[in-house]
């Protein structure tokens, strides 16, 4: 895997520069995040005590079979006590990053409760990659036509106009909840005409169904205005 460092004179970055080019990856460093088109992973503000944590993922990445897409470059940072992430549109990799967000971000959760987060921001990564940057809308699903829906996504992750977008995760943790944000580059939706989920119709549709499942995990849910980026909170009292 071809790994991009910024700023090569953190100690942290250093060792972990050495450790993973033990492991085989190819390192490099650069001074700005502009050059990070050209590799698979993206390592930047890396903090004394997170160099665990980016060492962890990407032993996972590395162990995926993945391709990113050119100019879509996956990077981490770790900026004024938020953890983020910059993902490619690579359906894979998603339940790897959930898993990840459980594990580090999801210590202060009981163990009861991590299950049903993992399921709501894998829900909220696939909502953000086919229904925001593919804009695949869930009336094929709703058919029936499962067939015609997995062509499609395959089809529009080989354009570039779709491949080439990203999504982009924002992790913050303090003493009282953790808060995850999910944004997508596609154009958004209007939430307010959301189903109601307890509605006998919309309880038959395929549609609405992940967006039901995250209101059941988080304490809250939100939109911004444009409707392309979902925040989620989990209080630690309320797991």
């Amino acid at each position: 895997m071809k790994i991009l460092i910024v700023d090569g004179t953190n100690t942290a970055i250093q060792r972990l520069d050495q450790e993973l080019s033990h492991a085989g990856h190819v390192v490099s460093h650069r001074g700005s995040l502009k050059d990070a088109a050209d590799f698979d992973l993206t390592v930047a503000g890396l903090a004394e005590s997170n160099q665990d944590v980016v060492g962890d993922l990407i032993s996972r990445v590395g162990e995926l079979d993945f391709s990113v897409p050119r100019n879509s470059p996956f990077v981490i940072q770790f900026r004024d006590g938020h953890y983020v992430m910059t993902i490619p549109n690579c359906r894979g990799l998603l339940g790897a990053i959930s898993r990840h967000l459980v594990e580090v971000c999801g210590a202060y959760l009981p163990a009861s409760s991590r299950d049903h987060f993992n399921t709501a921001v894998c829900e909220a990564l696939q909502n953000a990659l086919i229904h925001g940057n593919l804009e695949i809308s869930s009336e094929l699903r709703d058919q029936g036509d499962w067939d015609t829906y997995e062509a499609l996504i395959g089809a529009r992750l080989m354009e570039p106009d779709y491949a080439q977008r990203s999504i982009r995760v924002d992790t913050h943790c303090d003493t009282q909840r953790l808060t995850i944000q999910i944004e997508d580059d596609g154009p958004g939706f209007d939430p307010s005409n959301l189903p109601d989920p307890l509605e006998p119709e919309a309880l038959l549709r395929a549609s609405g169904r992940g967006i039901t499942m995250i209101r059941f995990a988080m304490d809250e849910v939100s939109w911004n205005a444009r409707g392309n980026r979902i925040e989620m909170t989990k209080y630690y009292d309320a797991a």
